[in-house]
């Protein structure tokens, strides 16, 4: 069981939590709370099909430490909140936070060290951003949905221009391999330049209109990706390809199945 979690040197890109914290707070999991590692561990022993990307156990892990509330008990709120505190109080603090348990857990479980790919999308959160995100193909969903590759790259566009550190958030996400987006982070203004540009129909089912946005967002953050260097267009295309056939063996399974 990953009981004792390795003081290591905090990495070199973790630049919003210092050592002494991250020990800190580390040893409080280990000592207090030990049981909230289980799931990790479960992860740890499955790393053979997933080597690279960590899953949502570690960010439980995360909004238990930030709220005391595990499946809905609040009961221990106080007391986890008092035993954990200072926590970071920014986006990229938890977001290193949220990086070091899991370096902490492959190094406990003789995995090497998972890597910060690429570079940051700017030389600091608060500015010395490039003036646009690199181009790529639209996706198949932008596609499907019916939307050009003009349209995408105006959208795009736009929601870089309003929503920039935003997107330098997502991009040390996707730099660390830290999906699902840790939660709790600032959202883009609800005002998006997608209704600007007549991208979401009116009168449209909510779900449907949901969807497009979501869609339309991720286009913009997988842009992010590329220009951060995190992912390449040849990695982009290899999981497009997956995807879709794994969509069509998926119909004809469904088809057998009726």
């Amino acid at each position: 069981m990953l009981q004792n979690l390795p003081n290591l040197p905090i990495h070199p890109e973790t630049k919003c939590l210092l050592q002494e914290d991250a020990d800190r707070i580390f040893g409080v999991l280990c000592t207090k709370y030990p049981e909230l590692l289980k799931n990790i561990e479960l992860v740890i022993k499955d790393l053979s099909m997933h080597p690279v990307h960590m899953d949502d156990s570690y960010l439980r892990v995360i909004d238990f430490m930030r709220s005391g509330c595990i499946g809905g008990d609040r009961s221990r709120a106080k007391e986890v909140k008092e035993a954990f505190k200072p926590l970071p109080d920014t986006a990229l603090g938890f977001i290193d936070l949220t990086f070091e348990l899991w370096r902490r857990c492959r190094v406990t479980a003789g995995y090497s060290e998972p890597e910060i790919k690429g570079q940051s999308l700017a030389s600091s959160y608060e500015g010395g951003y490039p003036e646009k995100l690199v181009d790529k193909p639209i996706s198949v969903d932008c596609q499907e949905i019916g939307y050009t590759q003009d349209q995408v790259d105006q959208f795009v566009e736009l929601y870089y221009e309003d929503n920039k550190k935003l997107c330098y958030i997502v991009g040390e996400v996707s730099r660390r391999d830290l999906y699902p987006l840790p939660r709790g982070l600032p959202h883009d203004k609800e005002n998006d330049p997608s209704a600007a540009l007549n991208l979401l129909p009116e009168n449209e089912d909510t779900r449907q209109t949901n969807k497009r946005r979501i869609i339309l967002r991720n286009e913009a953050h997988s842009r992010v990706s590329v220009t951060c260097q995190s992912v390449t267009l040849e990695e982009f295309k290899r999981s497009e390809d997956i995807y879709l056939k794994n969509r069509e063996l998926s119909k004809q399974l469904q088809k057998k199945q009726n």
